[in-house]
């Protein structure tokens, strides 16, 4: 893997986990386990 190709993996790993913890973060709020 090039560094480049090492790096859009990081960022979608990133974007991912920020939309998981937003997601996780909104079913909180809404009371639903």
């Amino acid at each position: 893997m090039t560094q480049e190709q090492i790096d859009e993996l990081t960022q979608r790993i990133v974007n991912l986990g920020l939309k998981t913890g937003a997601l996780k973060d909104i079913i909180e709020k809404e009371g639903i386990k």
